[in-house]
């Protein structure tokens, strides 16, 4: 969701983007990409506007070494942060760090569950991911 309040501002301002996805849980961010050089969509950005590198630890130093890239912005854990957030500024990268993001959803069926329910429940986590 973070990737969605950040590309469509850096790209009107004609900026180029490389997403780090975690490396756990990749694929969402793929299938976003995907989405946005799907001509059905009708994002129609151009190639190399938004793209994606993978990997651990040498992908994230890999960024923060880049002297073509001037800022960073980072979600997740408070090691992982603090990292990004002093290596960022060893080379006076701008950076947007949150740390300490996280949200735990619990749902329990009832015999009465209904598809109602779940869009409810998934209104809430959007409220909240928007919110909080």
């Amino acid at each position: 969701m973070i990737p969605l309040w950040m590309f469509p501002y850096a790209a009107t301002c004609g900026n180029a983007i490389v997403m780090k996805p975690s490396e756990r849980v990749p694929l969402t961010t793929m299938k976003l990409l995907e989405l946005l050089h799907d001509p059905a969509y009708g994002v129609n950005l151009p190639p190399g506007i938004v793209n994606c590198i993978h990997g651990t630890h040498d992908a994230v130093n890999f960024i923060l070494d880049d002297e073509d890239i001037k800022s960073v912005s980072f979600v997740g854990s408070n090691g992982a942060g603090e990292y990004i957030y002093r290596r960022a500024a060893e080379t006076f990268k701008r950076a947007q760090v949150n740390m300490g993001e996280f949200f735990i959803f619990v749902l329990f069926q009832k015999n009465n569950f209904k598809i109602l329910d779940l869009e409810k429940c998934l209104c809430l986590i959007f409220w909240y991911a928007c919110v909080i």
